[in-house]
């Protein structure tokens, strides 16, 4: 798990700092209330203090086993290679970076609600949703609730 969680870690602290640096770009608000930025934001500092925990804490473990071992007077054996970048998981993985590469381009070039349109439905059918008609509510539904929300009752502008 030790490069697992260090090459997801050092990922994620790049996403965040991506999203915290994009979201220093939207629109502010006039009046009370939060602006546009404020959970994009609030989320891009959130996912950057989780990253940086998992980080800290994978490379704690890692220097608690080479010490255990030390102290045993045992070899210390990291864990098997890097994984297959090539299986089905990743493949898995690799879709879901497209959609949100995608979803992330579409969001800062065009709307929120065409962004959302092309992520729903990308996402429900590569996690397993085959039926049409729930792909279709499902990618009304959220974008309507979610303007609904934010712009008509919190007052929020959309990115």
């Amino acid at each position: 798990m030790f490069f697992y969680n260090v090459a997801s870690s050092l990922a994620f602290i790049f996403v965040s700092i991506f999203i915290i640096r994009e979201s220093a770009t939207f629109p502010q608000s006039e009046g009370p209330g939060a602006d546009a930025a404020y959970w994009p934001s609030f989320l891009g500092w959130l996912i950057l203090a989780l990253s940086a925990a998992l980080l800290a804490q994978t490379l704690f473990k890692r220097v608690q086993a080479r010490r255990r071992a030390e102290e045993s007077g045992s070899a210390f054996v990291p864990e098997p290679g890097p994984f297959d970048f090539k299986s089905r998981g990743m493949m898995f993985v690799y879709g879901l970076c497209a959609i949100f590469l995608v979803f992330s381009l579409l969001l800062h070039y065009v709307n929120f609600n065409v962004a959302s349109v092309v992520l729903i439905p990308s996402c429900m059918r590569l996690l397993g949703e085959r039926r049409l008609w729930m792909i279709a509510a499902v990618t009304a539904g959220v974008p309507l609730l979610v303007w609904v929300i934010f712009a008509k009752i919190l007052g929020i502008m959309m990115p």
